[in-house]
């Protein structure tokens, strides 16, 4: 199994404290802030204008990719944090795994820093996991910005596995 930048927090209140770090709105969404939901509407409301100028704004992915980053509802957004980020702790998870594990990580990363996926890659080896972390120069768009070597890395692992 291959995963792209895990966001590894260990717990709700690791996630939280990085989260918070990305900026305002990252914070005020992690706090549970009603004003994170007052800006999320504004810029849902402001859409129309924006996702125009995003290729212009980010440049480094395509600018089919660039608009969609504005194309969510506060309800995706927030409950993807809640449910996804903030409230599961992905360590459980992964000690339960039967098969093989491998990171891919940005050493960029800001969203999930590759600290937090060393401290984990560490964990489950010492309990006996197989796991494997590879830490690539990028952030957390391995799979935009780093497209060769997220595809040789699918290849390496379908090589090994199916020969």
């Amino acid at each position: 199994m291959l995963l792209l930048g895990l966001p590894a927090f260990a717990d709700e209140a690791t996630a939280r404290e990085n989260i918070g770090r990305l900026g305002t709105m990252a914070r005020l969404t992690a706090s549970g802030s009603p004003l994170a939901h007052a800006v999320c509407m504004t810029m849902c409301t402001l859409r129309p204008l924006l996702i125009p100028l995003a290729p212009r704004l980010v440049r480094d992915v395509p600018a089919e990719v660039s608009g969609e980053f504005l194309r969510h509802t506060w309800p995706s957004y927030s409950r993807t944090l809640r449910d996804v980020v903030l409230g599961h702790p992905v360590l459980d998870d992964l000690a339960v795994l039967g098969a093989p594990v491998e990171l891919l990580h940005g050493r960029a990363d800001r969203d999930a820093p590759i600290e937090l996926a060393e401290e984990l890659t560490n964990q489950l080896r010492a309990s006996g996991r197989n796991i494997a972390l590879h830490a690539v120069d990028g952030d957390r768009q391995l799979a935009l910005r780093r497209t060769a070597v997220v595809v040789d890395r699918i290849r390496t692992l379908v090589s090994t596995t199916f020969t």
